[in-house]
């Protein structure tokens, strides 16, 4: 699993093959709340393995350890990343792989991880019928990530590290 820190905030990545693209609006996936961030500003991805953060051609530049972003930048645990004005921290994080309970909740968590977003609702009703209402909530939250702003994916990330990351991460 892949977090990047902010001051108050965790953003967390699967540690498999992932892409995101980080700006101030579309097409971005990740908003950022900074008029200095670019449209598209820059992009985080697994290549080979590895995490990597490419500079799309942003006005205010990316850096990583106080150098500025020219192309694609290999990063490890602990880098200092700064988009446009925004400091944040680079985390890897290992877990023990997640076990479902039983054999409605392995196959729930298959189908979700196979892009199924209709199981995330069953799978919270699933998760409160078991009094796990931090899970059930984590994963109605999960379900309406898509397009949120910067305050929103902020509690997401305070409300996901709630919740175990090996399980955040079959969701994933």
């Amino acid at each position: 699993m892949i977090e990047i820190r902010g001051p108050s905030w965790d953003l967390v990545f699967p540690e498999r093959a992932f892409a995101i693209t980080i700006g101030r609006g579309e097409p971005s996936e990740l908003h950022l709340p900074s008029r200095l961030i670019s449209r598209a500003h820059c992009r985080l991805e697994e290549q080979h393995g590895r995490a990597v953060i490419t500079d799309l051609g942003s006005t205010s530049g990316t850096y990583v350890n106080d150098r500025r972003v020219s192309g694609s930048v290999e990063l490890a645990t602990g880098n200092r990343l700064t988009i446009a004005d925004l400091p944040l921290r680079f985390v890897r994080v290992t877990a023990a792989p997640f076990a479902p309970s039983d054999a409605t909740e392995a196959a729930l968590v298959a189908e979700i991880a196979a892009g199924d977003r209709a199981s995330l609702l069953v799978y919270a009703d699933w998760l409160e019928q078991r009094d796990d209402s931090a899970r059930a909530t984590y994963v109605r939250a999960l379900h309406d990530l898509r397009g949120w702003d910067f305050a929103r994916r902020a509690a997401f990330g305070e409300l996901a590290a709630r919740v175990h990351p090996a399980w955040r991460l079959a969701l994933s």
